[in-house]
This record gives structure tokens, sequence and C-alpha cells, in this order.
């Protein structure tokens, strides 16, 4: 099943079976030594190194880079994946020996520029940081301004520029207003922003909102992305989060109270501002009953885990009652995506196919099942009770 297999993945991970040949053994004494293979083209080798980092082989793309590399170091693509490579491993020492090969000799090269701020960003070596990102900003293409923009603004902001950060972070949002991580990391800015100047208040809370709707948009799109699910969670704390890293929420809720000569809240509310606070309230009530839903969904998707494997070939692939409690996990999935994100969820079919999926593997095994069969009705699903192979109708 689609599900289960990418359930699976995300929790467990699919190991790669390893592809070394044996050894063969040595020629006999009285035969010629076999000629050794001709070295691959280094274009070539690039192109198989990046088919096998994209097939997760990492280890094994990088090796073949590292040794391209020896007799030809100034490939620039080589260099480039390489440093990639590394820098998905947090290599970032090596990954830099490699951009810098790269920027020796195209000092404007977007890829080496970028992927060297961010490791200063990483490292959190602000200044060495915008160097590079502000060359890589003058010469990103359309589709990479959000990521350098977003980049150069936690920069600034590690800096202490915060304003400069603000800005940079608002233009990353405007280069892609789909990009989600600009949009987060307006938020934090602000969010840092609001700890120290209360009229960052308003602006605070509409990116922040804005957040939260832009990640249940994207858990609708993709509703068993268990990150697009931790997401949704994470920008719900950031409306609720407790000190010292103040929700915005919950700013604005203290903000209607009194302060005492520490300039702490009060339990006193000030003149006038009781509604206020009540209105805030309430927003906080509904953002307690969505994170206990991402709670629930989590859940569900751990019960469905379990329940497919349950029913799979190795296990009880033909228990009747397992199957139905997997189609009822599958029902109750789909209902609390609807209460959390919408109708919206319903967009994508992969919940109802391996529902349908199901009822009818059911019939298969119990064709007087009625649950199953007045549920694929109701989906004008056909009831394919037959055999394999045998085209016969069932009425």
């Amino acid at each position: 099943m689609v599900l289960r297999i990418a359930l699976l993945c995300s929790i467990v991970g699919l190991a790669t079976p390893l592809a070394y040949a044996q050894e063969s053994p040595p020629p006999p004494a009285s035969q010629p030594a076999a000629a050794q293979p001709t070295r691959m083209d280094p274009d070539e080798a690039v192109a198989r190194a990046r088919q096998l980092k994209n097939a997760n082989q990492f280890a094994a793309a990088l090796d073949l880079l590292k040794r391209t590399l020896v007799d030809a170091p100034g490939h620039i693509e080589g260099n480039l994946l390489a440093a990639e490579i590394l820098m998905e491993s947090n290599d970032y020492d090596l990954a830099r020996t490699y951009f810098k090969n790269v920027l020796d000799r195209e000092p404007s090269n977007y890829r080496a520029n970028l992927g060297t701020g961010k490791i200063w960003v990483a490292n959190r070596t602000p200044r060495q940081a915008t160097i590079f990102l502000e060359r890589a900003e003058s010469v990103a293409p359309p589709e990479g301004r959000a990521e350098v923009k977003r980049l150069l603004a936690t920069a600034y902001t590690q800096m202490g520029q915060t304003q400069q950060g603000i800005n940079k972070a608002l233009e990353a949002v405007q280069a892609d207003t789909a990009d989600l991580d600009a949009q987060l990391t307006l938020v934090q800015i602000r969010q840092m922003a609001l700890q120290r100047d209360p009229q960052q208040m308003e602006a605070a809370l509409a990116d922040a909102e804005k957040y939260v709707q832009m990640s249940a948009a994207a858990l609708a799109r993709s509703p068993f992305d268990r990150k697009v699910l931790q997401r949704l969670a994470g920008a719900y704390q950031i409306l609720l989060s407790t000190p010292p890293n103040v929700g915005v929420l919950q700013a604005l809720h203290n903000s209607f109270y009194g302060r005492n000569l520490r300039g702490e809240p009060t339990g006193e509310l000030l003149p006038g501002k009781g509604p206020d606070a009540g209105a805030v309230l309430m927003r906080i009530a509904d953002v307690y009953r969505q994170q206990a839903l991402v709670n629930l969904i989590g859940s569900e998707l751990d019960a469905i885990l379990m329940t497919e494997t349950a029913v799979s070939d190795k296990y009880d692939a033909r228990n009747v009652k397992y199957l139905e409690q997997l189609a009822a996990s599958y029902a109750q999935l789909q209902d609390l995506l609807i209460r959390l994100v919408g109708p919206a969820v319903t967009a994508d079919p992969t919940l109802s196919q391996e529902t349908i999926s199901v009822y009818q593997k059911i019939l298969q095994l119990d064709p007087n099942n009625e649950r199953a069969r007045q549920y694929l009705q109701s989906v004008g699903a056909p009831l394919t009770t037959q055999p394999a192979g045998d085209s016969t109708e069932q009425p």
C-alpha cells in the first residue's frame, strides 16, 4: 500500500542494498593480466555521482567525486556537488574547501557563494556569511532569491541588525509568497523584536497567523507528510510558547494587564481591556484545540502504520477484522484532518483510494460483508469480489 510504504519510510527508513560486486579471482599465471578499466570522463563521472546522490547513495557518490576531482580538480560541477553532499552530512569544513575551489575560479558562482554563506550562518559567524550571501543575492536566479534573502535576514539579525533583518525577510516573502521557510524566518525575527519593542505586536501577530494558515494549507495538500504536520505544530507553538520565548498571543494577552515595578504583568486588567483580553483568550483556546488535533493525527498515523503492518503478507493479510479496523482508521484520519484544515484535504485522493482498496480486499475475503459493500456503493467504486483474471461483474 502506498500510504504504508510512505509511513514506514518516514519512521524507520529503507535500507539500500550494497552494490559491490564480488572480487574476481586472479587470472592463472599463464594468462595475461586483465586490462584496467577505462577511466570515466569527468562529466560522465559527475553525472553518475548525481544519480547516486538522487538514489540516496551519498557515500558512493562522494567517493566517485573525490576520485574524479583528483584528476580534474577544477571541475566546477564536481566541486559543487561534492560540497553540497558534504553539507547534507554536516561536514561543513570539507564542504567549504570544495566551495572555495569553485570560488577561486568563479568568484560570482551563485551556488558556491550561497553554500559558503549557509555554512557561516550555521556556525553563527554572520559577518563572514553576509560577504558571500550578498554576493549570491546579486546573481541569484529567480527561483533562488527567496532562499538567499531569508539567509541574509538571519545573518543580519545575528549581527544585532534586527530591523535590517526584518526588511530582508519581507523581501524574501515577496520573492516567493508560498515559501514557508521565508515566512517562518520573518515570524521568528518579529518574535525576537517583540521582546524589546511592543510596537511590533500587530505585525508579529499577523505574520504568525499567516504562517499558521500557510502551514495548514500545506498539510491539506500533503496530509500524510509528518514533516508538514510537525511544521504546523511548530506554527501553533509560536503563538503559545512560554517564557523565555513568549508566544505572540501570550505577549498580546499580557499587554492588557498592568505592570509591577519589575515590568511584569499583574493580575489587574487595564481599564476597558476586558473584551480584548477575552477575545485573545478565545483564540488561545482555539489553538489549544488545534494542537490537540495535531497530536491525535500523529497518533492515528502511528496506529495506521501498525495496522497496515499487521495485514501485510508477512503477518495476517487475510484477517477481515484487522482490515475493517484499518478502514476505520483511514476514516478517522480523514475526519481529523477535515476538522483541522478543512474540507480541502479531500482534494488529495490517496486516502480515499486506500480505503476503497481495503474494502475491495475485504469483499474478496468475505463477499457478504455488508459494511464493505455499502461503502463501495456509496463512493461509486466497483465491487471487485471476483478472483484476479475473472472479468465477470458482480450484481
